[in-house]
């Protein structure tokens, strides 16, 4: 408790005199100077604080691709093929004695690569004098938030541009039946025509119907009303415009860079991350 209160050019101070080193008559500067130098166990505090204060930013940006999408821990800095197998249809009958056939398994074309982001923001002994404005922990901080940012942009950037695929066709495209239509706008009737298109999707052998179930209904703000009345529980003063139980259950996302894209308000629906690839981002190992 005796350091309670204390600034940063104080502890700096403090840990000079344990190390033996005389600090009085010393400049300020002159003091944050020989503190930043590893002699003495100031700059492990300073690095404990801003690691600490590096996550709390991370933490407190909120990044909506994380309920909607799946981590894939990876190691090496060098395109990789998706590990997804699929082709795995119903299984065949054996007789009795009979031979039991391989099967055929399918690897998908999509690959990943991890790319290093970074930026370095000098820790130096003005941060250390002008501790009174809270700059040594509060620019870790905004550090943080600023990666978080980052790989946020990365993730609904890919969403936002419609990228194209292995098979050079964009992601969102009739061709991948996952697409009902420019233009369509957030209704229940635009809702159960994209419900259906998500149950009849396909796995990469084109053949096997994966039946996934809608669970996320992701949109821009400028759309965040017209998804909270169409999600709301009520009961209509007539049938045919009740809304059906499989919309009420979808859990909103509302991502602020899907606001207007193209001059268009898009809205999307995705499945659980945990039934099958759809979004999947990539983080080094450990």
């Amino acid at each position: 408790r005796q350091f309670i209160g204390m600034s940063m050019l104080e502890i700096a101070k403090e840990c000079l005199t344990r190390k033996g080193i005389d600090t009085k008559g010393k400049a300020k500067d002159e003091i944050a100077k020989l503190a930043l130098q590893g002699t003495t166990d100031f700059p492990y505090i300073t690095e404990n604080v801003a690691n600490k204060s590096l996550r709390a930013g991370y933490d407190a940006f909120p990044q909506t691709f994380r309920p909607v999408a799946r981590e894939l821990g990876i190691a090496p800095f060098k395109p990789l093929s998706m590990p997804l197998l699929g082709g795995q249809t119903a299984l065949p009958k054996v007789n009795e004695s009979g031979e039991v056939k391989y099967g055929k398994l399918y690897e998908s074309k999509n690959t990943v690569q991890l790319l290093t982001y970074a930026e370095i923001i000098p820790m130096t002994r003005q941060l250390i004098i002008n501790d009174d404005k809270g700059a040594f922990t509060r620019v870790p901080f905004l550090m943080g938030s600023k990666a978080a940012t980052t790989e946020s942009d990365i993730v609904w950037g890919i969403i936002t541009a419609n990228a194209a695929m292995f098979d050079t066709i964009p992601i969102f495209h009739a061709n991948h039946s996952n697409l009902v239509g420019t233009g369509t706008a957030l209704s229940i009737a635009s809702l159960g025509v994209m419900r259906a298109l998500i149950r009849k999707q396909k796995d990469i052998d084109g053949k096997t119907v994966i039946n996934f179930t809608p669970k996320y209904i992701i949109s821009g703000t400028d759309l965040e009303t017209d998804m909270a009345q169409i999600l709301t529980a009520i009961t209509p003063a007539l049938v045919a415009s009740a809304v059906p139980e499989f919309i009420r259950s979808m859990t909103p996302v509302i991502e602020p860079r899907l606001a207007v894209v193209s001059g268009e308000s898009p809205w999307f629906v995705a499945a659980n991350p945990g039934r099958g690839d759809g979004l999947v981002y990539t983080s080094l190992e450990g």
